[in-house]
């Protein structure tokens, strides 16, 4: 049963994409009032809706003026046309006494995003990657924070506090540098999960062979450095393996199979990682 929180606060949210959906979730676990989710199509915004107890509206104009928070977990690139119309509705409606607290939850985003729209507004940013098919612990999942003025600030770390058991507080020019360091650590990787299973894919070699190697490698650097840690033909510099492996990429770019498209830019991959390996275990 979702209990209410010592600092439980009416949201709306925006967004039904894959940080909405668990953020959504870990509002409605802690006990939040979400009143509505604001999303563009019906089927995604009423699943989350139903979801997190909320109503799911399509149009700025029916958004709710009162609530204490409007969280947006929305595309980044559309946000500062998405913002305004939102503050301008929320003025312009409002009859709560309280002022509202605007928050964002993009890692690439500044806070000077909400700059003449709100007053009261900030950032909470979970370092995390999700899939809406994925459940994950939020208590687990780091959260970065940064607000405007000290009262949105103790809003925002009330809120937090009630989703995850780590927070911390960071400036916008600082999470410009942690969130470039999260697409080489996550989606970087990831991608190469994806170009391991293309290689692996005519010799009928299943990527599950991989898995229990993917979880070892993460696993490490929980004891020892990235460095440390680094293994494999460029940590040493064996150029026979290396070349053998470009041969071996070399013939599936040239293939004509249903690989080769995915292949074709696979040998300079290989040869940019391996010099920055090299280079970073000689420094």
């Amino acid at each position: 049963m979702d209990q209410k929180p010592v600092s439980s606060f009416s949201i709306v949210l925006l967004g039904t994409g894959r940080v909405a959906t668990h953020l959504g979730r870990a509002l409605r676990q802690a006990g939040h009032d979400v009143r509505q989710v604001f999303g563009h199509t019906q089927a995604p915004a009423s699943a989350l809706a139903e979801a997190t107890g909320a109503r799911a509206v399509f149009r700025t104009e029916e958004l709710d003026p009162d609530a204490q928070i409007y969280l947006f977990a929305w595309k980044d690139e559309l946000l500062p046309r998405l913002i305004p119309l939102v503050a301008r509705h929320v003025r312009t409606a409002r009859t709560a006494g309280e002022k509202p607290l605007f928050l964002h939850t993009a890692g690439s985003l500044p806070l000077d995003v909400f700059a003449s729209h709100a007053e009261d507004c900030g950032i909470l940013y979970p370092l995390q990657t999700f899939s809406k098919e994925r459940p994950v612990d939020f208590r687990r999942i780091p959260c970065f924070l940064e607000a405007s003025t000290p009262g949105a600030l103790e809003k925002l770390r009330a809120l937090a506090a009630t989703l995850s058991d780590k927070i911390y507080l960071m400036d916008s020019d600082r999470r410009r540098y942690l969130h470039v360091a999260a697409v080489f650590a996550c989606n970087f990787t990831n991608h190469l999960y994806a170009l391991a299973g293309q290689i692996l894919r005519p010799a009928g070699i299943p990527f599950e062979a991989l898995l229990p190697l993917i979880d070892e490698t993460a696993a490490k650097v929980h004891q020892l450095s990235p460095v440390r840690a680094q293994t494999g033909p460029a940590c040493r510099y064996d150029e026979e393996v290396m070349q053998a492996h470009l041969r071996l990429l070399d013939e599936l770019a040239r293939s004509g199979g249903p690989e080769a498209q995915e292949t074709s830019a696979i040998g300079s991959i290989y040869r940019l990682l391996s010099q920055s390996i090299h280079h970073l275990q000689n420094r």
